[in-house]
């Protein structure tokens, strides 16, 4: 690489980590933002007077009446309603489209059962009818759309932008979505995994936000995982992050789809936790618990031993600070994960010198379906 190809590189680099900062800290100054990067003062001056002018930051003076010596300082934020993105989120049983804003979060959100979805043709003919809805939203609120970001549950190829759907959960068709969706719509799309969009809406919208070493639990009828680092998410080469519902935790278990044996999902899913506690949902599993439902208490009591021992074995790996648990288990009752973080604590190494705290997301299954449109700032986050 030149010189020349170096500095833009670097240049582009210092951009990107100034934006993401004030995306995440809503609002710095340039002394903080100087000082929080490791940049100087003139570095960071060029830069925001870019970001100004293309429209996407604005700076105010503090008007408080504690400076009374000296220039008042500034104060950056990004400029609400400028960078706005398409998020389409795919599961087997919900299609859901979005209009997201980096800074109010999501304006506008469109759902649709795809249960009868005879063929992938039908479906594509589905996204493509909701963007278009969406898009024409955007036109009478007067928005700047920068792009559609796709997230999905199943195999996705990043690099491609395919995802490989099974609508009659038998045969399965790659579709090469990001080039479908870019050619009808003339908009820049980027495909990600559900758990990439999730980790980057808890890192922006999560209260557990800011320069933290967490590992991120997405637990559902699937259960997906990543590590938070600083500001940063960890992304394999699939775009995965990790996929923790595939760790096998009994070796001579049921066998798993994926052909292995005794894997964690088939412990510990939505799914499963309600088959065998005999509920309907998560809320009715905790009425049950409050009751102290024998049922309810042996499916529970499972599901916390087998979870302690995941949980240790992740922070054996990535040695977190705490475990961040998000998605559709994170509306168990907190009892349930007081328990698993107690016995987590007795299983791990160092247990004298520290203590991993279990703490639930405070957007939940929000962060899925946010991610959406969230993953269009991969480049940022990742």
């Amino acid at each position: 690489m030149s010189a020349g190809k170096n500095l833009r590189s670097i240049g582009r680099e210092n951009t990107h980590n100034v934006l993401k900062l004030l995306i995440m800290e809503k609002s710095l100054s340039r002394k903080e933002l100087s000082d929080r990067l490791g940049l100087t003062k003139m570095t960071v001056g060029n830069i925001v007077n870019h970001l100004k002018e293309e429209g996407y930051v604005t700076e105010t003076r503090d008007t408080g009446e504690n400076h009374t010596i000296g220039p008042k300082p500034t104060a950056i934020s990004i400029i609400s309603k400028r960078i706005v993105a398409v998020g389409v989120h795919i599961t087997s049983t919900i299609l859901t489209t979005m209009l997201i804003d980096i800074v109010d979060g999501i304006l506008i959100k469109k759902e649709q059962s795809v249960d009868n979805i005879e063929s992938n043709q039908q479906l594509l003919y589905i996204i493509k009818q909701m963007i278009t809805d969406i898009l024409s939203d955007s036109n009478d609120l007067d928005l700047y759309v920068t792009g559609i970001g796709v997230t999905f549950t199943g195999q996705v190829d990043v690099d491609a932008g395919k995802i490989t759907v099974s609508i009659n959960r038998i045969e399965k068709e790659v579709v090469a979505i990001k080039s479908i969706l870019e050619k009808q719509f003339g908009l820049p799309t980027i495909v990600g995994s559900e758990i990439e969009g999730a980790a980057i809406a808890e890192l922006i919208y999560g209260q557990n936000r800011g320069p933290v070493k967490a590992y991120y639990l997405n637990m559902g009828d699937v259960i997906h995982g990543a590590y938070m680092y600083d500001y940063s998410i960890a992304n394999g080469g699939c775009a995965v992050c990790s996929e923790v519902g595939h760790m096998s935790v009994k070796y001579d278990g049921p066998l798993c789809l994926c052909g292995s044996r005794g894997c964690y999902h088939l412990y510990a899913s939505t799914g499963l936790l309600l088959k065998n506690s005999k509920s309907h949902s998560i809320e009715e599993l905790n009425l049950k618990l409050q009751d102290r439902d024998p049922l309810v208490l042996r499916t529970l009591e499972d599901f916390i031993q087998i979870t302690s021992v995941v949980f240790s074995n992740i922070v054996h790996l990535y040695d977190p600070n705490y475990i961040l648990v998000g998605g559709e288990l994170a509306k168990l009752d907190y009892s349930i994960y007081r328990k698993i973080e107690r016995l987590l604590n007795e299983r791990i190494l160092f247990k004298k010198e520290r203590y991993i705290k279990v703490v639930i997301s405070e957007v939940k299954t929000k962060a899925n379906v946010a991610g959406a449109g969230l993953v269009l700032l991969r480049e940022l986050f990742t």
